[in-house]
């Protein structure tokens, strides 16, 4: 972002353009009301106390021309989004109205604001804090209904709080320690190290378990990769469709039909799963097919957990266990396929591919989906997730937490060598630094542009 004035007037359009019945044209800034009031009469006598309600009239150009037919809400400061003077018009939707809105504010001395400047601005404005604004990026894109709720706990302040209190038990154990060095030359009680040890690991099991929170934030945030692998016409393609109950991949009896990936989001037990359709595996000349089993081998690579898929009708074949030896050191699933055929005789999977779950299923028939499914959920540990859990829900802040851990089980092992209190207090001092970037209270500049930049405008 451009080091633009906090006092500006920003305006952008909060709503994606494009026919609709709505659209919301954002106004943010010192003195936006009356700037606003140039174009929208009803604000002109805007009452005392009126901030939040909504206004009916229209806006007019600059020979008090009608331009649309409007609503109009204020929000005196610091009572808004940005926790500045703002105003929301909400006019007739389609592509000409908030264009014709916007650029008469721009004309009245507005400008137009820069992707994420309305959340930044909360920020700044210390309405809400970084994690809180990365939980505003995780609402809008979340891909389920888990993922979102999920990002409306951290929205709310969940994770913040969780953060805030270790930084004061923190904050108040650095403060004993720093009085004792102080007042070092008189005689005073000094607290024992064990009591103080006792309360830092305290702090570093919670810091360690919102730690591993990231695991499922991840899995929420960008959804786990899973990709159907087995040789040609084994029945991926088929398992795709089943498992997204339309036909999405083209299913034919003729082996190499997928020459490509083909990826499709689905959810399983709450979390967005990107499930792909990847080429058989087979010996082929082919140069098309060829570059779709090198997509193949690279999401092999990229995904969470293999669905190692099987014809066990016919038996595992040779070219079954050199796809498995391909795979054998990711996290497998093997899927049997088409059991309404009946599986061949002494097929014994499990034998033939130890230590990897088995679910028989038939992709033709639907039969054995909710089996596999639950076993996808096990594999990927999605039964141990719980809501009430703070989540970490970028890599940012699982990089700032493991700093946290780290410099919290350093300090435990200088007190077991007999560290100075000294020693001591300067471990405490980095372990809330690192605290205070994870809530944006001690984070670089370049780090808040890349945050802002994922931010669409208007938002």
């Amino acid at each position: 972002m451009t080091n633009e004035s906090q006092n500006d007037i920003i305006v952008a359009g909060a709503t994606p353009p494009g026919k609709s019945a709505l659209a919301i044209v954002r106004v943010s800034g010192p003195g936006c009301i009356a700037v606003v009031s140039n174009m929208i009469p009803a604000l002109r006598k805007l009452e005392q106390g009126s901030s939040r309600k909504i206004l009916y009239g229209f806006a007019v150009d600059g020979d008090d021309r009608a331009i649309d037919e409007i609503t109009v809400i204020p929000y005196i400061a610091p009572a808004s989004y940005t926790a500045e003077e703002m105003v929301e018009i909400i006019c007739h939707g389609g592509f000409m109205s908030s264009r014709t809105i916007i650029d008469r504010l721009l004309e009245c001395g507005a400008r137009l604001a820069e992707p994420g400047e309305f959340t930044k601005r909360a920020f700044v404005n210390g309405r809400i804090s970084l994690s809180q604004t990365e939980a505003v990026i995780a609402a809008i894109e979340a891909k389920s209904e888990l993922a979102l709720k999920a990002a409306a706990r951290n929205l709310k302040g969940e994770l913040y709080e969780k953060i805030d209190s270790i930084r004061t038990e923190i904050r108040d154990i650095l403060t004993l320690i720093e009085a004792e060095i102080d007042f070092s030359d008189e005689e005073i009680e000094k607290t024992p190290l064990q009591k103080i040890a006792s309360s830092l690991v305290d702090q570093f099991q919670v810091a360690t378990a919102i730690l591993k929170s990231y695991d499922f934030g991840r899995g929420l945030n960008q959804g786990y990769r899973l990709a159907i692998v087995g040789r040609a016409n084994v029945g991926k393609s088929s398992l795709l469709n089943a498992l997204l109950q339309k036909d999405r991949a083209i299913v034919t009896e003729i082996p190499g039909t997928t020459r490509d990936t083909l990826t499709e989001w689905i959810e399983i037990g709450g979390f967005p799963i990107l499930l792909t359709d990847t080429a058989g595996l087979r010996e082929s000349g082919d140069p098309v097919e060829m570059i779709g089993q090198a997509r193949t081998r690279g999401e092999i690579e990229n995904s969470d957990l293999i669905l190692f898929m099987i014809d066990g009708s016919t038996g595992i074949t040779d070219e079954d266990r050199e796809i498995y030896n391909l795979i054998s050191d990711r996290p497998t699933l093997v899927v049997a396929n088409k059991a309404d055929l009946g599986f061949s005789t002494g097929l014994n999977i499990s034998v033939q591919f130890p230590g990897s779950e088995v679910v028989a299923i038939s992709a033709l028939k639907g039969s054995g989906l909710g089996e596999l499914e639950e076993k996808i959920g096990r594999a990927l540990s999605l039964d141990d997730f719980n809501l009430d859990t703070a989540i970490l829900a970028t890599e940012r802040q699982y990089r700032s937490m493991q700093a946290v851990c780290e410099t919290l089980a350093e300090a435990l092992e200088e007190i077991e060598n007999g560290a100075t209190e000294e020693v001591l207090a300067a471990f405490l001092r980095e372990a809330l630094d690192h605290l205070g970037e994870l809530v944006g209270e001690t984070t670089t500049e370049d780090i808040l542009n890349a945050i802002f930049a994922r931010f669409c405008v208007g938002k």
